[in-house]
């Protein structure tokens, strides 16, 4: 196996780090298994996520990390497992710039065109010894006005 076949998990689904949507101020949960034949079993893999929201990292006006994956040692299965978790806090305080429909390309009759939303683009980077991998993604964050988030309350409320 090798790191280009490497399966992401998002909410415990498995995912192609494409198109995911979530709710502002709730919590996403990101996993993976990285084989060991690729690393040494003494040292684990750094992996970090990064969020920004233009392809131009010199543009970029909001980001979200980098925040490090949580990396464990499987030795039954010769793996390393990953896994981070997007708090409430990680998002609450994001500027929504965009309507829901302009980027999810919902027509404008729909009641969530209007929904704020901001789209970010994701790269996940393993490094460790000599590898260096990358995984690319993009994920919308929508504004809910009519939910009780994980946090208890509505983003900037107190």
């Amino acid at each position: 196996m090798s790191l280009d076949s490497v399966k992401f998990s998002v909410n415990d689904k498995p995912s192609e780090l494409r198109n995911l949507v979530m709710i502002q101020g709730d919590t996403l949960k990101f996993s993976a298994r990285i084989p060991m034949t690729s690393f040494s079993a003494q040292t684990l893999p750094i992996v970090r996520l990064l969020l920004i929201d233009s392809l131009n990292p010199a543009e970029s006006v909001q980001t979200i990390g980098p925040k490090n994956f949580t990396v464990t040692l499987n030795t039954t299965l010769t793996t390393a497992d990953l896994s981070l978790v997007l708090a409430p806090a990680d998002t609450e305080t994001l500027i929504l710039d965009q309507n829901l429909g302009q980027i999810l390309g919902i027509s404008q009759g729909d009641p969530t065109w209007y929904q704020p939303a901001k789209k970010m683009f994701l790269e996940i980077q393993l490094t460790g010894l000599s590898v260096n991998k990358t995984w690319q993604g993009d994920l919308t964050i929508k504004g809910d006005l009519f939910k009780t988030n994980v946090a208890g309350t509505l983003p900037g409320l107190t």
